[in-house]
């Protein structure tokens, strides 16, 4: 008979999705990293911001005294005391907007919500 092989050659392997896919695999690892990064980063802000507002008061009182650590602050210090009682001011002032209008909102819903059981209760004969 003859003298060629006759078995089939082995099927070639097909390559990964990510293989195949260069550019869209290098977008979903940039997005990925830009995933991770905002939520490892993102999620501290708000909670040391509130911890720094409460500790500002405990500080700004103390550094407006007359006693001897008082004088060793300097002006600069007494300037950013003041600075610092401004600012909570207008926070407070602000978060006291915020309830008002928060309270205004509340009470206009609750209004409408009374009406239109009012207005249930005239249209049931």
């Amino acid at each position: 008979m003859s003298d060629h092989d006759t078995t089939t050659p082995e099927p070639r392997r097909r390559k990964t999705w990510f293989a195949r896919h260069k550019i869209l695999t290098g977008i979903l690892a940039v997005l990925a990293v830009f995933v991770v990064g905002g939520a490892l980063s993102g999620g501290d802000d708000a909670p040391s911001t509130a911890a720094q507002t409460s500790a500002e008061p405990a500080h700004a009182s103390a550094g407006e005294g007359t006693g001897p650590s008082a004088g060793s602050q300097g002006s600069t210090a007494d300037g950013s005391a003041a600075d610092d009682a401004a600012t909570e001011d207008d926070a407070a002032a602000d978060q006291k907007t915020a309830d008002e209008k928060a309270a205004d909102g509340k009470k206009a819903a609750e209004e409408k919500e009374s009406a239109e059981k009012e207005e249930a209760a005239e249209a049931v004969p």
